[in-house]
């Protein structure tokens, strides 16, 4: 439910983003892909889900399906250790960290 909350948020973000930027002038190539590690929220989007389970998570993500199905986002799956953000978000042990550090081009001093 945290995964899809957030995805919640930034997809209402990304919105504002395009918005601020189109009235600048600026193109902005949409869709913006959106890269998630949980399948079920990547699920969600598309589809009708009205089970009392996730009726909750369903109105909070509403904004998510809006957004995929005007084609403002798009969302695609990303593999956990593949992604990078965890070096900000997360207790990384220190493999983890190295292995991203590398990926982000970082090197140690």
């Amino acid at each position: 439910e945290a995964e899809c909350a957030a995805l919640s948020q930034i997809s209402t973000k990304i919105e504002i983003v395009i918005q601020f930027l189109e009235d600048l002038c600026v193109f902005v190539h949409k869709p913006v892909v959106v890269f998630e590690d949980n399948q079920t929220c990547i699920h969600m989007a598309p589809a009708e889900v009205d089970k009392a389970k996730t009726k909750h998570v369903s109105l909070k993500y509403q904004n998510v399906k809006d957004a995929v199905q005007r084609k403002m986002i798009e969302l695609k799956y990303c593999p956990s250790e593949d992604i990078v953000a965890d070096i900000l978000t997360k207790a990384l042990g220190s493999e983890k960290h190295y292995q991203i550090m590398e990926k982000l081009g970082l090197v140690e001093m």
